[in-house]
């Protein structure tokens, strides 16, 4: 059986890449060249796109993760006392909207992951000489569960949220108070006296402890590492009512870290203080129907879903409330996101085109130092169009070994930062400490495809000159 002869075309370039590059030692060198420039401009524009990539999925699935769906308050920012009747009406309003949305999570209960009461209370906090600010959110265990992943170190558990501790901490001073008159009618007068002597000593302070039993709180990673604090330390918080400044004492208490949140998105968790809702309750003297908004957690809900539901409660309440969805609540974050997939991606795609043009003096110099052999080709009587072919092929050739190298160098980049986190951004400015990396075969057919297309253009304009050399002329002028 004969075998199969390989086309004309394929044994034509075979043979010209054979035979023309022999012995070019500079032509070499500017392949080289154009080879490595293809590779760092490819390696560049693909990192590129895994970054800005990262920094889109990471933050907008861990905001969305760490923060409510949507939280409903007062425009104020004041405190209600009826949590349980906005409850109510919250859950009938969006049980209505999920039902004639015609979807198939069709009930409430299918979407949404909670709907609590949430306590936030401006502090200042205290560790060793550390002082600083910091914002105290009490929340109920439904509204933690889902932070969990976040939480580095945890050390307190299922004591955390006892509600014996939050009933325990709202009447600790009336107990003290019992306790020290039982004490005293127990005891001669002396003791008596004694036990005076202490409430009038504690009446003069200029603070007052509400409560015996150290709060159980999470810090954000950023506010323990500016405390200094571990987990299982405890120290101090103040709250001071600004409205009652010069008439009621600040509010004093102790309280000992759970863990610490860390989601990696310094605006997320930096300065957060969380605690079990019934003991935040209970040091800032409130009652268990007293809450600073609702938080609303919904599952598989797109960002039309939500903003639908957004405007189906804030019609249904009195225009003193206001609904945020959590893409409104960090519309800077977002906004930030869509900025770097604008504009990166367009500045590195300059890096890109200046190494497919290289190509052009690469293939250039290829044509200059085989004037002489395209000469004698032509007056063996190969086409102009199949000398066009072969030097874009050459510029092809240079760009798929540049593809290839920066596929390699690209994936290894890609394995240390994910080992390692080698890496790291300034948080002040990205808002993480270190790159994240999400690549795409979106981002791959994008580099490959757009690399082989400059390449080719650029290939087009040394190939025309080539196949347009004059024979004669150029025999005459060699010899």
């Amino acid at each position: 059986m004969p075998q199969r002869k390989p086309s004309n075309a394929w044994a034509l370039y075979t043979f010209l890449s054979s035979r023309l590059n022999q012995g070019r030692g500079f032509g070499s060198f500017v392949k080289g060249t154009a080879v490595l420039g293809i590779l760092v401009g490819a390696t560049a524009l693909w990192i590129t796109l895994s970054v800005v990539r990262g920094f889109s999925t990471v933050i907008s699935e861990k905001t969305v993760e760490f923060a409510p769906e949507l939280t409903i308050s007062l425009a104020s920012g004041e405190t209600f006392t009826r949590s349980d009747t906005l409850l109510q009406r919250i859950r009938t309003v969006a049980g209505d909207q999920w039902s004639d949305s015609g979807r198939q999570t069709t009930h409430l209960t299918d979407s949404m992951s909670s709907l609590s009461v949430i306590l936030d209370e401006q502090v200042m906090i205290q560790h060793q000489g550390q002082v600083t600010g910091g914002l105290l959110r009490g929340v109920e265990r439904e509204q933690f569960d889902p932070l969990l992943p976040f939480v580095q170190d945890e050390r307190c558990g299922e004591v955390a949220w006892n509600k014996a501790s939050g009933n325990e901490a709202r009447g600790n001073k009336a107990k003290g108070n019992e306790a020290r008159g039982n004490e005293a009618r127990g005891n001669d007068a002396e003791r008596i006296e004694r036990v005076e002597q202490i409430k009038q000593t504690v009446q003069q302070r200029s603070a007052t402890t509400t409560q015996q039993r150290p709060l159980p709180v999470w810090l954000g990673q950023g506010l323990a590492q500016e405390l200094g604090i571990i987990t299982g330390q405890t120290g101090r918080l103040l709250r001071l009512d600004m409205a009652s400044v010069g008439q009621d004492l600040p509010t004093i208490g102790v309280f000992r870290l759970c863990g610490v949140l860390s989601t990696g998105i310094a605006p997320l968790d930096d300065g957060l203080i969380m605690a079990p809702l019934d003991a935040t309750q209970a040091f800032v003297g409130a009652s268990d129907l007293t809450g600073t908004g609702l938080a609303l957690n919904i599952e598989r809900a797109s960002p039309e879903d939500l903003s639908s539901l957004q405007d189906a409660i804030l019609g249904a309440l009195p225009y003193t409330f206001v609904v945020e969805s959590v893409y409104q609540r960090w519309r800077s974050l977002f906004a930030w996101i869509e900025l770097q997939e604008q504009t990166i991606p367009l500045v590195i795609t300059f890096l890109v085109l200046i190494a497919a043009f290289n190509l052009v003096g690469a293939v250039m110099m290829m044509v200059l130092e085989r004037t002489q052999a395209i000469a004698v080709l032509r007056v063996l009587g190969m086409p102009q169009a199949q000398l066009r072919v072969y030097f874009i092929t050459e510029g092809l050739r240079v760009a798929l070994l540049g593809l290839a190298g920066a596929a390699v160098l690209t994936a290894v980049i890609h394995g240390i930062q994910w080992s390692t986190g080698i890496i790291t951004l300034p948080v002040e400015s990205y808002y993480m400490e270190t790159m994240p990396l999400v690549p795409t075969v979106l981002d791959g057919v994008i580099v490959i495809v757009s690399t082989l297309g400059l390449s080719m253009l650029a290939s087009w304009i040394p190939a025309t000159i080539a196949s347009k050399v004059d024979p004669t002329a150029t025999l005459r002028f060699q010899q």
